[in-house]
């Protein structure tokens, strides 16, 4: 099995890790990883999607999924970050989002849980702008919250899985005629944008 560069750097980190220890403990007399040559890793420049193109991807993926993309796109938010949203971290009124947890998978076909950020830097107040209050103003009145007060839940009211919203996703993607390929993860990050009503 051929690794990407990327993942074979993280493998050698892991495993010189070890013979480090090793050779700390005495077991080894030197680290054999030491003076390795890797590959390089070629960082990928993303495009963030255009406006029209974020409106194409919301209109095309499954109704109560349509303010996941507009959160990401518009706060910045990532998936995990969307899924765990509660709707008590929404202030409608000051138009603003607290970020302060994520959903994550327990093991695979696991139930969903509530976890900590990453980092403690990952906890963050994020501004939102008319549109994206509305949308969440209507996602709410049509759909209701989900468990535990979610913002988002899935067309059986429970927590919403990663796999299951990548699969909704990932026909989006393709009816919004945009390039296969394009991840929410990659893009959460770069979209930050206004939207015009």
């Amino acid at each position: 099995m051929k690794l990407s560069p990327a993942t074979t750097r993280t493998v050698f980190r892991v495993m010189s890790a070890v013979l480090r220890s090793a050779v700390r403990d005495g077991r080894i007399v030197k680290n054999p990883a030491e003076g390795c040559p890797l590959p390089r890793v070629d960082r990928q420049v993303l495009e963030p999607l255009s406006p029209s193109s974020v409106l194409a991807l919301a209109d095309s993926i499954t109704p109560r999924y349509r303010v996941a993309v507009l959160l990401g796109a518009c706060a910045g938010l990532r998936l995990g970050e969307v899924l765990g949203l509660q709707v008590g971290r929404v202030d409608f009124l000051r138009r603003r989002i607290t970020v302060e947890q994520q959903l994550q998978p327990v093991r695979a076909g696991g139930v969903p849980v509530l976890s900590p950020l990453k980092t403690p830097a990952s906890r963050r107040t994020v501004p939102v702008d008319d549109v994206v209050v509305s949308e969440l103003a209507a996602h709410l009145e049509r759909f209701g919250p989900g468990p535990d007060g979610l913002l988002l839940a899935n067309r059986l009211g429970q927590a919403v899985r990663k796999s299951s919203f990548g699969n909704r996703w990932q026909t989006a993607v393709k009816d919004a005629d945009l390039p296969t390929g394009t991840r929410f993860h990659d893009y959460a990050d770069l979209w930050v944008m206004p939207m015009v009503a």
